[in-house]
């Protein structure tokens, strides 16, 4: 799934114009970013959380939830 696809996912189910839910997913994904950028770990309970490293790189630990949903 790419990000144009997120967004026409969102719009479909959130029943959101595509301009709309491509909005959401350009806010969100920028909203994150900043917090990578002060340091500061994301936490989304039901997807998992995710650590900015020095190395610039992001750890992910998926939460139970999910990774039992891709079981």
């Amino acid at each position: 799934m790419d990000k144009k696809a997120l967004a026409e996912e969102i719009a479909r189910q959130a029943k959101l114009s595509l301009p709309d839910a491509e909005k959401f997913v350009d806010t969100f994904f920028g909203i994150i970013a900043e917090y990578f950028k002060r340091g500061e770990p994301v936490i989304l309970s039901e997807l998992g959380s995710f650590y900015p490293r020095e190395d610039k790189k992001i750890q992910f630990n998926p939460s139970a939830r999910f990774k039992d949903a891709i079981k």
